[in-house]
């Protein structure tokens, strides 16, 4: 939001007999609620420290609600400081350093002096004014200053224009919010479990403690094979000083394979050379610096719309189920085997050759191959 153009939201929420509530006002920020600033005790002073009053350091801003922190004060540390006895419902709001992350104090606290806390008046709902700022981030950096680093003060947040619905009309917009919020909590929390599931089945799958059937017959015993003998492997050159943004064409290159082997589109060409393929295999051979995805393969799902980069090394296989190549690979077990070989300081990289020498224990049945590529597609759906 800027302040300028102040104007009504074209979506509102209704009052219980279905009309609208009241225009929404203008108002300053520092008419919504009481500026509070925090301190911090004399770190020498040990009788100003443990004691029974929360109190807040920035790096502690990291979700909606806070009970409690890391360390705590006295009362006397509090009465011989510049912070402040906050109540229950203190928007908590870093304003140093990283500015613009708030919090809602579910109980009495204190901050350091990296906050300038809002304390919302009875006119207002709290929990609305939390989800504004948050909205508003960018207004409270552009709002900075400093030559050490940036902050906001006390004075610029206060006169920073909103416009205000009706009391009850915040209540309805903050209560939507939350409800998403918990809804997003909880596909994050369904999400961190199937990832977890997936991890363990593949492990017991590429350990062959999980085998799967062929009917009623076990299929045959995996054999140990040399990367070499099952993939080949190509190396392109990218002509990177011609990639405009207008083009056709997905660059895949370093940096362009997630870690759990996805492709994320990275950026564009209007080449059409090594156009890669439906079911077609790309791996970085290159590290973006932490890691992460080297030796990390993806498969392409889309045809003719990406071109290989020259930090990528395009696999296929003649005799193997690329998905199964995808899920073997990036098995915990063996990618961390294709890790070992990676040389290179501070970069690693990754050469061809050695990725050939790497011993896999593998099935070679196509129809087991399938079943196990399905099957482990189903989960990643």
């Amino acid at each position: 939001m800027t302040n300028t153009a102040i104007q009504n939201p074209t979506l509102r929420f209704k009052q219980p007999d279905g009309t609208n509530f009241p225009n929404w006002e203008e108002k300053k920020l520092g008419e919504v609620a009481e500026i509070v600033g925090g301190g911090t005790p004399d770190s020498t002073a040990h009788e100003y420290w443990n004691g029974n009053i929360i109190w807040y350091t920035p790096t502690e801003i990291k979700k909606k609600y806070l009970s409690n922190s890391t360390r705590s004060i006295t009362a006397l540390g509090l009465q011989k400081s510049s912070a402040k006895l906050l109540p229950v419902g203190t928007l908590l709001l870093s304003s140093r350093a990283t500015i613009g992350d708030v919090s809602i104090a579910k109980k009495e606290c204190s901050t350091n002096q990296g906050f300038q806390n809002l304390i919302v008046n009875q006119k207002n709902h709290n929990e609305y004014w939390y989800y504004w700022l948050l909205y508003n981030k960018r207004e409270l950096i552009r709002r900075s200053s400093g030559s050490t680093f940036l902050e906001i003060n006390k004075t610029e947040i206060s006169k920073i224009l909103t416009i205000l619905p009706h009391l009850d009309e915040q209540k309805k917009i903050a209560g939507f919010l939350s409800c998403l919020d918990t809804k997003i909590e909880l596909l994050q929390s369904k999400h961190t479990k199937m990832l977890a599931y997936k991890k363990g089945l593949i492990q017991g799958i590429f350990s062959q403690n999980i085998r799967f059937k062929d009917k009623e017959k076990n299929f045959p015993e995996w054999e140990e094979k040399k990367l070499g003998e099952v993939i080949q492997t190509k190396t392109f050159k990218s002509k990177s000083n011609n990639i405009v943004n207008n083009g056709n064409f997905c660059i895949i290159d370093m940096g362009a394979v997630s870690p759990c082997g996805k492709i994320l589109h990275k950026k564009y060409t209007n080449l059409n050379e090594d156009i890669l393929n439906i079911g077609d295999l790309v791996m970085p051979k290159d590290d973006i610096g932490d890691g992460s995805i080297i030796g990390k393969v993806a498969i392409i799902e889309k045809d003719n719309l990406y071109v290989c980069g020259d930090h990528i090394f395009k696999i296929n296989s003649d005799t193997h189920s690329n998905y199964f190549i995808k899920y073997l690979i990036n098995s915990n077990i063996n990618n961390k085997k294709i890790r070992r070989i990676c040389q290179g300081s501070p970069i690693l990289g990754l050469s061809a050759v050695n990725l050939q020498n790497v011993k896999l224990y593998l099935s070679y049945n196509l129809d087991e191959q399938k079943k196990i590529a399905d099957f482990l597609s189903i989960v990643d759906e």
